[in-house]
């Protein structure tokens, strides 16, 4: 498992902190976007989850059965899909946006490896209270051979050895942070039995 820096767009006056809590048995990460200017403004952010497999051909992610999702490489990549499938597996390239609003508020897991993600996200208004809480978009992303060897960053087989389950706000309905307030994001992983 691995997290990476998160990626965070937001307005004037955002003001950001990022809190990493590693234990024997479960990695856990949370990003604040406090709005400390006038205006309010509607934040995208992106937990960056890498997690570490033996072979992602054999791969399946469950918990977005009957999601919504845009799929970044069709055609129409606007177009909202619904996910059909009780598991996602990367039998090529992969990228798609699962909408938090159209999925059920539950723990995604990553077999045959046996991770666990777990994330949350909250609206809070200036006094610390929650305004409203959010289940997170979920960004499946892995990029097959192709996109792997045109990448400088990246091991040319590296897409067999990892995939991507990235909790976020990026979808086009994200919340709106009034000026005293923030957006939490947070993600437990941890491995099954764990």
């Amino acid at each position: 498992m691995s997290a990476r820096s998160p990626a965070v767009v937001a307005g004037p006056g955002a003001s950001r902190r990022y809190e990493v809590v590693l234990d024997e048995r479960s990695l856990y990460c949370e990003l604040k976007i406090a709005n400390v200017g006038r205006e309010p403004f509607a934040p995208q952010c992106l937990l960056h989850t890498y997690l570490r497999v033996e072979d992602s051909k054999r791969v399946m992610v469950h918990g977005l059965e009957n999601a919504k999702y845009v799929d970044k490489l069709a055609e129409d990549a606007s177009k909202l899909v619904d996910e059909d499938m009780p598991a996602i597996m990367f039998q090529g390239e992969t990228d798609r946006v699962y909408q938090g609003a159209s999925r059920e508020p539950q723990p995604l897991t990553v077999r045959p490896e046996g991770y666990r993600v777990d994330a949350y996200g909250a609206v809070l208004d200036g006094d610390g209270a929650i305004e409203d809480e959010l289940v997170a978009d979920v960004v499946i992303w892995n990029p097959h051979v192709n996109k792997s060897k045109a990448m400088g960053d990246f091991d040319d087989d590296g897409w067999k050895a990892m995939c991507c389950v990235e909790p976020g706000v990026v979808a086009a309905d994200r919340p709106v942070v009034a000026p005293g307030g923030a957006l939490v994001l947070s993600q437990t992983l941890e491995a099954d039995g764990a």
